[in-house]
């Protein structure tokens, strides 16, 4: 193979050689020139852009400053309102403690009202050493005693003489109150309040937060916050951040500066301004302004890409013909040798290949995947392509780590490996048990979910052109517990036998009478040996091979997509012998038919059994569907769900060869059958002891699921006896009946002879 890759690449580069001298006029003439004239266009491009946004930028610093500054007095006046304001109350509180604390008669109720008046307070209270209001100026709330919360007795439990508190609300009356507290020397305590309701009010709209709020509701795109020496928010356009530290301020311009930065904040773009406002003595609080370059930005970016694409446009149009020109000839090339699915070799260039390859030893891998037909049917054609796409890659992948080897797409779903060089049988079994191996991974249901027929051809052998057909033959003698088939001449003969079968099914489902036919043995009642049910066994007889066994004929109707096909012609068959013991007037006796998982799969054989009851009228509980249990090993829930539906229709479902190594009853709970057959295995070991025990516990368990147990294979008294004694329901084997023709059967009880 690396000699045929060898010679591939030689085609390949002979055919550029054929055409240097128009690549190097390309390249001289068409493509240098025109890279060069795309970079100074770029280059002239980036300084127009990097000019435009100078002066867009510019532009905008000058408005916010000037802006920036505007808030900046604006706060700056506000604040100086509201001081001014707060002092002028706490200077009449001042000058009010000191008269009346200086007043030289008894602080009487008409006294403090007096004093009130004269001092412009709107109330004097007056506390006793134990907190009780002996005197206020209106008359109201005397002999009342401070409780534990009241801020009188919280300045009566201090230390200090005097304090002047900021506006609060007042605890009995809720109104917006400026109080002073001053202790007497007498142990007694002065309470003096000025009513800031009214006047609070008034002064709202130079609190900083509200300036703030009206200034930002003018320019939605601005954000303003007013922040302490510790850069800590007092006010600010989101109130919700007011008491945080506004960490970036920090890195961003020093404290008490006037500059202007561009900052990324809260993922934004901005322009931030810091101007300093100014406070009492002991702090300095700044302004900080935040001017939204967002919508700047982007229309700076979008000029920019603008241009850009404008000038990448002329150098894409300019290639765009030469390299359009360029692909299709080599898509030709492609899809003319390659899978247009996989991206595989077709069988084209894997001829070609084989052709190269003259006298070499190689071998050839066909790797098919097995009931693909049943994946598309649960998942879909489009599922089906992907699997087929990961399989493809998956050989792809094999191929190109060991040299020499390649891989090929055949048809639908066979695939090819075509291995040249050194290699042995084994090294080719270990490649075909590694794929296999990843076949799950790969979205393929079945166990085995793949079948790998292998040729190979010595150098000495015949000629490759027969490796395909020895490998095809392979690939056709491999089974479920045989994956993996090498080549022999025997297989020949085995596929000859097979082809003979196929033939023979094909031309049963057209129609030819005698081909195949139908023998039903008795299931019998354990309790009273009366007959229950007869179960339908299919029967191929050919003149050449004689009587095939359904073993036989039945994988081969599955393999070659005849199953359904064939079920759709023995399930009439099948009913018949319902038919006819109708009319002989008995009407407690089931049909007991085998079904494949392939054939409730599909669509056509599910619309048949229900067109098939409804137009003869046959009543659904005299049809028993059996199925293997093996069948569950894939697609569970894809099987349950077309039993369900059967279930529904009122026809009994049975599991078959129960304990072949695939099921359980905990797993048969879940699962939508009334009755588990026992095979031979189980049963020709119940004479033992042991072995009785070991059966009569399934039983049981079974019974505690609600199914009923059929046990096949019985043969002896003593098996049926053992049996019985475990509780068994059903019986079938050739003690209880062998298998009989219709005519047979309907023979038999119109001779009376109904129950054995």
């Amino acid at each position: 193979m690396a000699a045929v890759v060898a010679s591939n690449h030689t085609r390949r580069r002979g055919n550029l050689r054929t055409q240097p001298t128009s690549r190097r006029i390309w390249l001289k003439s068409v493509i240098i020139p025109s890279l060069v004239i795309l970079l100074l266009f770029l280059q002239s491009g980036w300084w127009a852009i990097r000019s435009l946004q100078g002066i867009y930028y510019e532009q905008r610093f000058q408005e916010a400053a000037l802006t920036a500054d505007s808030y900046s007095q604006t706060i700056s006046l506000a604040l100086d309102a509201q001081q001014r304001f707060e002092e002028a109350l706490a200077t009449t509180l001042e000058v009010a403690v000191t008269i009346i604390d200086g007043y030289p008669h008894p602080l009487l109720s008409e006294t403090l009202a007096s004093l009130a008046r004269d001092l412009h307070v709107d109330i004097v209270s007056l506390y006793d050493p134990t907190m009780t209001v002996v005197a206020t100026s209106d008359a109201t709330h005397l002999g009342r005693q401070a409780d534990r919360d009241d801020p009188a007795r919280s300045f009566a439990e201090g230390s200090e003489r005097t304090v002047i508190e900021e506006i609060r609300p007042d605890t009995i009356s809720g109104l917006a109150y400026r109080y002073a507290f001053h202790r007497k020397s007498d142990g007694s305590i002065l309470q003096i309040g000025i009513n800031a309701d009214r006047t609070s009010r008034l002064y709202e709209d130079f609190t900083s937060q509200h300036i703030i709020e009206e200034l930002s509701r003018r320019n939605p795109r601005t954000r303003l916050a007013l922040v302490d020496n510790e850069s800590r928010i007092i006010a600010a356009t989101d109130s919700i951040k007011i008491g945080q530290i506004f960490e970036q301020l920090e890195t961003i311009i020093p404290a008490y500066a006037t500059g202007y930065r561009r900052v990324k904040y809260e993922q934004r773009s901005y322009l931030l301004f810091r101007l300093p406002i100014p406070g009492d003595d002991q702090q300095t609080n700044s302004l900080v302004v935040l001017f939204d370059l967002s919508t700047l930005d982007w229309l700076i970016h979008w000029i920019s890409v603008t241009i850009t694409l404008v000038l990448l446009l002329f150098f894409v149009f300019f290639l765009r013909s030469f390299w359009r020109v360029h692909r299709l000839n080599r898509q030709v090339l492609h899809s003319a040798n390659h899978d247009e699915l996989t991206g595989l070799g077709n069988l084209r260039l894997f001829n070609q290949t084989i052709r190269a390859l003259k006298r070499s030893s190689c071998a050839l891998l066909v790797i098919n995947p097995v009931n693909f037909k049943r994946l598309n049917m649960l998942y879909g054609y489009t599922h089906g392509d992907e699997v087929l796409i990961k399989l493809a890659d998956h050989l792809h992948s094999i191929a190109a780590e060991r040299e020499g080897w390649s891989a090929y797409r055949l048809s639908d779903d066979r695939f090819l490996l075509l291995a040249t060089g050194s290699f042995d049988q084994w090294q080719l079994t270990e490649v075909a048990t590694a794929i296999i191996a990843d076949s799950i991974a790969i979205g393929l249901v079945s166990r085995p979910a793949l079948a790998i027929g292998v040729a190979e051809k010595k150098d000495d052998g015949p000629h490759q052109a027969s490796l395909l057909k020895q490998a095809l033959i392979a690939l056709d003698s491999t089974t479920g517990a045989n994956p993996i088939q090498f080549y022999n001449i025997d297989l020949e003969s085995c596929l000859m036998r097979t082809n003979t079968i196929e033939l023979l099914l094909k031309r049963a489902i057209d129609g030819e009478e005698g081909l195949i036919t139908l023998h039903f043995q008795p299931i019998v009642a354990g309790a009273t040996g009366t007959i229950v049910a007869y179960e339908a066994l299919a029967r191929l007889t050919d003149s050449e091979l004689g009587n095939i066994s359904p073993e036989e004929f039945i994988p081969i109707a599955e393999r070659h997509q005849l199953i359904t096909p064939l079920g759709m012609v023995l399930f009439p068959m099948a009913l018949t012998l319902i038919e006819h013991l109708r009319h002989e007037g008995i009407t407690d006796t089931r049909i007991a038919i085998n079904v494949s998982a392939l054939q409730l799969l599909d669509d056509n054989f599910m619309n048949f059994v229900r067109t098939y009851l409804s137009e003869r009228a046959i009543e659904a509980e005299a049809i028993e569907l059996e199925l293997t249990e093996s069948a569950f090993i894939d697609e569970e829930s894809g099987l349950i769900e077309r039993l369900s539906l059967l279930r529904s229709l009122g026809i009994n479902l049975s599991i078959d060869d129960f304990g072949s190594g695939y099921s359980s009853l905990s797993r048969l709970r879940s699962l939508p059958f009334d009755i588990i057959k026992l095979g031979r295995p189980f049963i020709q070991q119940v004479e033992e002891r042991e072995h009785a025990h070991f059966v009569s516990d399934i039983i049981s368990m079974a019974h505690h699921i609600d199914k009923r147990v059929v046990a096949e294979g019985v043969e002896t008294e003593m098996e049926r006896a053992r049996l019985l004694e475990i509780g068994c329901d059903f019986l079938q084997g050739y003690l209880l009946g062998r298998p009989l023709t219709l005519a047979e059967v309907v023979e038999a009880h119109r001779s009376g002879v109904r129950r054995e």
